[in-house]
Parts: structure tokens; sequence; C-alpha cells
């Protein structure tokens, strides 16, 4: 994935809007989506990406067609959910 200032406005939109809904869930007494303390840089969203990609690579996965259907904001929750579960 190439660096560039859109895509680095995307993931931080991304986590800016993943942390608003984790507030929100938090502050009607719900469960939050993940729990880490601090905000998700730009660098570590790349990496989850980038590893996401990796596996769908080594699977036979990784084509046009599956990139389309794979929302980077799902890929991201996911990953923030496995590194930082809320317990």
């Amino acid at each position: 994935m190439d660096h560039s200032s859109e895509a680095d406005f995307y993931l931080r939109g991304i986590s800016d809007g993943l942390a608003f809904a984790n507030a929100s869930l938090e502050s009607g007494g719900k469960t939050r989506l993940f729990c880490a303390n601090l905000p998700t840089d730009v660098p570590e969203l790349r990496a989850m990406l980038r590893e996401q990609i990796k596996f769908l690579d080594r699977i036979g996965q990784k084509s046009d067609q599956a990139m389309e259907r794979t929302a980077a904001v799902a890929i991201i929750l996911q990953k923030l959910r496995e590194k930082y579960p809320c317990r």
C-alpha cells in the first residue's frame, strides 16, 4: 500500500470513527468495540491492512474482487478487537 496523504486521511477517519463509536457505546453503558487506551495511529492501521492482504495472498484469495468486497474498516475493527480485547 502506497503512502499518500489521501490514504492517511482515510485511515485517520476510520480511527476517529471507531473511537467515536467506542465513546458513544461506553457513555450508553454498553461494551466497547475494543479496549485500546490510545487512539490507533496510521502506521499501526497500515500494518493491520498489510497483514490481512498478506493473509489473503497466502490463502489464494487476494484478487481485485476479494479486495473490493473487503472494507478497510471491517478489517481494522477485527484486528483492533483481536489486539485490544475488552476483558
